[in-house]
């Protein structure tokens, strides 16, 4: 879409083009996909994980909110006293660079980033796997993919990226293990957008 835009001299500003490249990508994209193989393999929403958590599993919001930003920290400082430059996340660098996006930044990562990738990688993804696999290996393997499909938001060399995968399965980890606990695909997209959410306001201050 951006594309004959840009062909046809039509410069959008950065927000719009934010706003659209997120909503094809995480939104029509990651959440079509996810519904349509839950069509293909006759699947009942509920088994992708749409279901409202129920009030005694609220607590896995904050818990997993708390304990994936721990991750992240943990693993970004195992990095750093490694000497490994990680690589930086293009949305990242843009609310660094155009810090006055942020508050868009915030609202995609709770509306649209969160629940699209949650909704394909957890839902259709880790449930896919849990049918032929231990629970635990399903969490893993669908960590590792999630992890891995982040390559194309990142700038820099094969090493940068390959060590920002690897601090980012971290916090996947726990994004899987909230799924798995209460199998509402809700309870992680929350916890993944608010952790997005709290990412972009720090690299901005």
């Amino acid at each position: 879409m951006l594309l004959p835009l840009a062909l046809a001299g039509v410069r959008l500003p950065v927000a719009w083009r934010v706003l659209i490249l997120i909503g094809l990508t995480q939104g029509v994209g990651f959440i079509g996909v996810a519904l349509l193989y839950g069509q293909i393999r006759k699947w009942p929403l509920g088994a992708l994980g749409l279901r409202w958590p129920r009030r005694a599993q609220l607590g896995w919001i904050a818990g997993g909110y708390a304990l994936a930003l721990a991750s992240a920290a943990i693993g970004g400082a195992i990095v750093v006293a490694l000497g490994f430059d990680p690589a930086e996340n293009e949305l990242g660098v843009l609310a660094a660079s155009e810090p006055h996006l942020v508050w868009l930044l915030i609202v995609l990562s709770i509306a649209i980033i969160g629940p699209g990738e949650e909704l394909l990688f957890r839902g259709a993804i880790q449930g896919r796997l849990r049918e032929a696999l231990d629970p635990t290996w399903a969490i893993i393997a669908s960590s590792l993919i999630f992890s891995a499909a982040h390559v194309l938001a990142l700038g820099g060399g094969a090493s940068g990226r390959a060590t920002t995968i690897a601090v980012l399965l971290l916090p996947s980890l726990v994004f899987g293990f909230v799924y798995e606990r209460t199998r509402s695909v809700v309870v992680p997209a929350l916890v993944h957008g608010l952790y997005n959410a709290t990412l972009f306001v720090l690299v901005a201050l």
